[in-house]
């Protein structure tokens, strides 16, 4: 059955027709009227006229006086530069129904006024509960704007051509709402064809409207206004099955200095203006006769926002009777003096209607006794598309009924029978059923209705098992991919019932303690139509634990929430009898859970305070879904992966997630950290917030044999670290810190254009990042990518050295780039022998002056990893260095397959590259994995070893 859409009520009774159909305009409702009287456009208080004016580079000069609030967007390089403003409460957007209308004006002047056909582009959006929390860096750029719905405005303000086009956000995915105005999707529309140049220093007002028109029409209507512009307007209707109803915040963008070189906003105001209430469910009795001491109830349905009431005796306004303001009045005890006329009158801003008259009497006598119910109804469940009925039963002689749901009257509910044919997730609710007749009413018990998906478990694990390790997710397949849902939680219970665990998917954020520090995390991951859960902590050794997921935690795709699993035992395991301790130095990590653990954080977090000795964490193959951390009191610690590309962690965490110092998917505190053979992801996507996959922040940190993957800030180093024989990938500044750093032998990937490899921000005095031997490739497409960039007047040491690097042609000819300055004295962005994809020397007579090539001798003090890591190098067997050998004469250079661990089986542990010529030579060798003692080892073509060993390489 189809309910009407009524702001909560009491008891109503109700359904004949309105008679009554004139209304009353009311002016429409200011939500915010900014007009920086307090002379802080940084003050979000919604109370008292006042909004955050977000902006989006902080290299822009804002500045606040009482009525205004002025941009100077010059410092930015000319840049595109977006504002934005929130004018309702995070989670609460304005809903609009049919007949409402949201109007945002914004007045604004500007400074330097470009006469060139730029644009400005606004929009009223969506936030969907996801905000930035402060200014941005680097434009309206962040991932809390991906999936912003909403309508937008591209404004020519001169130039040829039609001064507006209005459109529907289309791409939901791009974190900027508007890098690409092709994001939307254009709504045709009439209006001004000629555009009308803006003068510096005159107030103009741009307002744009969104008006609901029917179910399936939205109407939106735009205009700006100001000394010398004449009839800009235009308006455009969009016809969908799908309108966007929901709104939050609106967002303006200029071209930057191409628009103008100030913008000064004097005034924000949002107003409501909803349609007028229309009354759905008039009172049944038009004549209501009671004995005195009764209770009479006389109630209406109605639908339309923001309703106020107010109920009428003989026309006058009631008082002293608090049911007086809401749909249903309660008289109890009726006296004689209350006979009379009844009605209500219900208001909006949007104007008044009044309902049907009443006529109650009452009687010293007595009367035919009012309802009674023998039968209530009773708590009920279905299934999405199944039928179901609620009823009631009442004796009686002329018997009304009237139906609920939480507390609302449904119209044309008005039989003993509540029926569902075809049940669907927004009739589940709270219901019950008022009988009346002409001496009175009763209203039932109110009852829930439960509808829940068909959706259905297919397997958990663990399950029925012992020996399970103690941090092991938690795993739910079903039998369709599901949803994380809005309300309920996961609860582990031991074997003395006691609750060890719950996660509750209404609590916002969700947090967890890792490495001893606080981090928002996800306690659901849903891949596929398998759901993981990660608990708060490990479980406890050696006891039974059992499972159960309450109704609504999951849901399929229509939003139907899944039914839940009770804890009856049908989900259960049991951990394993002991497990590692502290006093290990030795753990193994397998996702498999036959490791000591499933995850490699309590490994992490196994390590003791104030660690002296060398503790070695091997990871097998497997995904590891977790933010790590290392805190500074654990070092030593080295994590190993068994497969490069198969051993993978991998976390959404970003600037968003975590601020500061926790928004690295992998953090280190700790100083002589290792992680080698392994790969790590951080899955933010791009156009993100700042998302590392690894950070450093400390001394002798290496990185050997490892793949980072990110986007922006890929890898932070913030101390002295080298990274050897690695791939780093990603688009801004994904590589990049204050710390010294010697990377050898690595491919470094961009892979978005226009981006920059590095922003290294070391001080005087300090090193920075040193490459040798690296390669510079990128994603297929991708050109104009910087090697460096850095603003010196904030940074004016910065050091970038590439020796000896491959560069692919999407690095861009000047190579460097320096914001908000020309020249950079004191910066050292070089390069020696930098070639390209072929070999061939790369051509650099485009670099900007500041940078320069080095000498060789230059070079040979700069590859050297000791002087960039003050005499710290982590290996006797230097990067890239050469070891000559004599191989047997009996078999060429092609049979020998490299460095072997001393007295370990036939597996090769290191690579090695040939470069002499018949049986003497020299085998070329990247940085150890570990250290120990090495020996040259040999395989014929059929794979046999043959000889023993030769010199053996004794590796720190």
């Amino acid at each position: 059955m189809r309910h009407q859409s009524i702001l909560p009520a009491a008891l109503l009774i109700a359904t004949l027709p309105c008679t009554f159909s004139q209304t009353i305009p009311s002016p429409a409702t200011v939500i915010v009227d900014d007009t920086f009287a307090d002379a802080n456009s940084q003050n979000q208080d919604l109370a008292a006229n006042s909004l955050w004016l977000f902006n989006g580079r902080t290299t822009n000069i804002r500045t606040d006086t009482r009525g205004a609030a002025t941009f100077d967007v010059t410092p930015n390089g000319g840049s595109s530069e977006g504002f934005w403003a929130f004018f309702t409460k995070s989670g609460s957007p304005l809903v609009l129904g049919v007949g409402d209308r949201l109007s945002v004006a914004v007045t604004f002047s500007v400074a330097g006024f470009q006469n060139n056909g730029q644009d400005i582009r606004w929009g009223v959006f969506d936030s969907l509960a996801t905000r930035n929390t402060a200014n941005l860096g680097g434009g309206m750029n962040d991932a809390t704007f991906i999936n912003d719905p909403g309508y937008g405005l591209d404004y020519f303000a001169s130039g040829p051509g039609s001064p507006f086009v209005i459109g529907r956000r289309a791409v939901l995915s791009n974190a900027n709402v508007f890098n690409n105005f092709g994001d939307f999707a254009t709504i045709n529309g009439s209006g001004a064809t000629e555009r009308q140049p803006l003068k510096d220093g005159v107030a103009y007002t741009l307002t744009y409207t969104i008006e609901r028109l029917t179910g399936n029409s939205t109407r939106i209507t735009t205009s700006v206004t100001g000394a010398g512009l004449t009839a800009l307007g235009y308006s455009a209707t969009e016809n969908s099955p799908t309108p966007q109803t929901s709104f939050d915040y609106f967002a303006f963008r200029i071209s930057g200095t191409a628009f103008s070189n100030k913008i000064t906003f004097s005034e924000l105001l949002v107003q409501y203006i909803p349609a007028p209430p229309v009354i759905s469910s008039q009172p049944q009795q038009s004549r209501l006769t009671l004995q005195v001491g009764s209770r009479a109830t006389i109630a209406i349905g109605a639908t339309g926002s923001q309703l106020s009431y107010q109920w009428q005796r003989d026309g006058k306004p009631l008082s002293g009777n608090p049911s007086a303001l809401t749909p249903t009045l309660t008289i109890d005890a009726v006296k004689l003096a209350d006979a009379g006329s009844y009605a209500v009158v219900v208001s909006n801003a949007g104007g008044s209607v009044q309902s049907n008259a009443v006529a109650l009497s009452v009687s010293e006598s007595p009367v035919p006794p009012p309802p009674s119910i023998r039968q209530q109804p009773v708590d009920t469940t279905v299934t999405v598309g199944g039928s179901i009925n609620i009823f009631v039963v009442a004796p009686g002689d002329g018997l009304f009924y009237q139906w609920f749901k939480n507390e609302v009257l449904i119209g044309g509910a008005t039989t003993a029978t509540l029926s569902f044919r075809n049940a669907q997730v927004a009739d589940a609710g709270f219901y019950s059923v008022v009988v009346s007749n002409s001496s009175g009413s009763v209203r039932s018990n109110v009852v829930s209705l439960k509808v829940f998906s068909s959706m259905g478990v297919i397997r958990v694990s663990p399950n029925s098992v012992s020996g399970v390790c103690i941090d092991t997710p938690l795993q739910v397949q079903f039998d369709q991919v599901p949803l994380i849902g809005k309300s309920g939680r996961i609860r582990v219970v031991n074997s003395g019932g006691v609750t060890v665990d719950s996660i509750d998917v209404a609590a916002s954020p969700q947090t967890k303690v890792i490495g001893g520090t606080s981090f928002v995390y996800f306690p659901i991951i849903v891949t596929g139509s398998t759901a993981a859960i990660y608990l708060h902590r490990p479980l406890p050794v050696n006891d039974i634990y059992f499972v159960s997921i309450e109704p609504g935690v999951f849901a399929d795709s229509t939003g139907a929430p899944f039914g839940g699993m009770e804890d009856n035992g049908r989900w259960n395991f049991t951990t394993r009898v002991d497990t590692a301790t502290s006093n290990d130095t030795q753990f193994t990590v397998s996702r498999d859970g036959k490791g000591d653990f499933c995850m490699v954080q309590t490994a992490i977090d196994l390590v003791p305070s104030g660690n002296t000795r060398p503790v070695t964490i091997s990871v097998r193959p497997g995904v590891y879904n977790e933010i790590n951390y290392v805190p500074s009191n654990k070092p030593f610690i080295t994590v190993r992966g068994e497969d490069r590309d198969a051993t993978i962690i991998q976390y959404s965490n970003n600037a968003t997630v975590n601020s500061g110092n926790s928004r690295a998917m992998f953090g280190v505190d700790a100083p002589d950290f290792t992680l080698e053979n392994i790969t790590l992801v951080n899955t933010t996507a791009i156009g993100g917030s700042q998302a590392e996959a690894f950070r450093g922040n400390n001394a002798r940190i290496l990185l050997n044999r490892v793949n980072l993957k990110s986007f922006q800030d890929t890898l932070l180093l913030q101390g002295q670290a080298m990274v050897a024989n690695s791939y780093i990938e990603g688009d801004v500044d994904f590589m990049w810190g204050n710390g010294a750093v010697y990377f050898i032998n690595s491919e470094l990937k961009a892979v978005t254009s226009g981006g920059y490899y590095t922003q290294i921000r070391n001080g005087n005095g300090q090193n920075g990042n040193v490459y040798v031997n690296c390669r510079l490739t990128s994603a297929d497409g991708v050109t104009g990518v910087y090697l460096s960039r850095i603003d010196p007047i904030v940074f004016p040491f910065s050091q970038v050295v590439y020796l000896n690097t491959v560069m692919g042609a999407h690095i861009i000819p000047a190579g460097w780039l320096l914001n908000n300055a020309t020249t950079a004295p004191n910066v050292q962005f070089w390069e020696y022998k930098s070639v390209d994809a072929k070999g061939a020397a790369a051509d650099t007579n485009s670099r900007l002056p500041f940078s320069r090539q080095l000498t060789a001798a230059e070079a040979a003090k700069w590859s050297d990893p000791a002087t960039v890591l003050n005499n710290w190098v982590p290996y006797t067997v230097f990067a890239g260095g050469t070891v000559d050998w004599t191989g047997p004469p009996t078999h060429s250079p092609k049979d020998w397959v490299g460095l072997f661990v001393a007295g370990e089986p036939d597996t090769a542990y290191l690579a090695w590259q040939y470069t002499g010529a018949g049986s003497t030579g020299s085998l070329r060798f990247p940085l150890p994995t570990r250290a120990g003692q090495y020996e040259y080892r040999y395989f014929l073509n059929d794979g046999f070893q043959r000889a023993g060993s030769s010199n053996v390489v004794s590796v720190k």
